[in-house]
């Protein structure tokens, strides 16, 4: 049967997987994503069969994907969710960007390692509602970890490895940022006006040689950084040290972390580490899913009972409930 992509709406979405460990957190993560469309309005959906359910609208355009090479994920491929693999957003009013691994065989480059995980991701600009392939390209990447995400509109912040591009409506690439330092997690802000990065931090020459006072214990620095950088001049905006590799998300003007006593909550949003005030307190069996609806609200996702009743609620970055 052919692929169908069908197109509902004139907004943007990017669908993107995130890591859980099991088929349980899979299941919270697709009902959560859910909501967050439905709250910010986002009703573009990729799908390999048209709706079924009698109170469904008709698509307003199908588009055969199987033409340019687009499968259905297998069964293998839902359940790697730690594994980006597909992205769907609007150009224009007129185009969208297509984006899968088409997995083509090709020449891995001598120049990577054993441990890359190299493959090729297809992108593809497709016109709407007729489907005609506007651009076509491959990119070439090294890992299975995000890669794309959208910046102002018609241009895109691509990933490959250490090197972060800006494609623009053509597929035209330029290099915005080369780390010399792996970038273990790459995010943008969601007004799209700063990157984040995160690295290992590099250790402080300074404090390292300075011998503590006597009887005073030692202090660990932190082993790595987030820097929130202008997505124009890359000038640092502020950074966030960590003691371990976490998927960071925030706004240009803070991000959210979560305090925990038992099953309890508390989830916090501000600037930096001192400067926090409270966003709610919830009751979760597991840690709860904070995804950012704008840059004025966020979601926050939880499982509240044993049988793992999945529920969401809307608040804005100052703390008042929304829904």
């Amino acid at each position: 049967m052919p692929k169908i992509l069908l197109l509902r709406a004139t907004s943007s979405a990017e669908f993107r997987r995130r890591g859980p460990h099991d088929n349980v957190k899979w299941f919270r993560f697709a009902v959560f994503l859910i909501f967050f469309m439905s709250a910010a309005l986002v009703c573009g959906q990729v799908a390999s069969d048209p709706p079924s359910t009698p109170n469904s609208p008709p698509p307003a355009a199908r588009i055969d994907l199987s033409a340019i090479g687009y499968h259905s994920p297998s069964r293998m491929d839902r359940l790697s969710q730690d594994e980006a693999s597909v992205s769907l957003n609007f150009l224009d009013r007129d185009h969208v960007l297509l984006t899968f691994n088409a997995k083509k065989l090709f020449q891995r480059l001598p120049s990577c390692t054993p441990d890359h995980q190299d493959r090729l991701v297809h992108a593809a600009i497709l016109e709407v509602p007729s489907g005609k392939v506007a651009r076509e390209a491959d990119w070439y990447l090294h890992d299975r970890r995000p890669y794309l995400w959208p910046l102002t509109p018609g241009t895109f912040l691509l990933r490959k490895l250490n090197d972060l591009y800006i494609v623009d409506s053509d597929l035209h690439e330029r290099l915005l940022l080369s780390s010399p330092k792996d970038l273990l997690w790459v995010s943008v802000t969601p007004d799209s006006s700063q990157i984040i990065v995160e690295t290992a931090k590099e250790p402080d020459s300074v404090k390292s040689a300075r011998a503590p006072s006597p009887g005073s214990p030692a202090k660990s620095e932190p082993k790595f950084g987030a820097r929130f950088l202008d997505a124009t001049s890359l000038a640092p905006r502020r950074t966030v040290p960590l003691d371990k590799v976490v998927d960071l998300n925030g706004t240009n003007t803070g991000y959210v972390d979560l305090v925990h006593n038992g099953e309890t909550w508390l989830i916090r949003f501000g600037p930096g580490a001192s400067q926090r005030h409270n966003i709610a307190r919830v009751r979760s069996r597991t840690v709860p899913d904070v995804v950012y609806a704008s840059s004025h609200s966020l979601l926050i996702g939880r499982c509240a009972s044993v049988n793992c009743d999945y529920s969401v609620t809307s608040f804005s970055l100052t703390g008042r409930r929304l829904w």
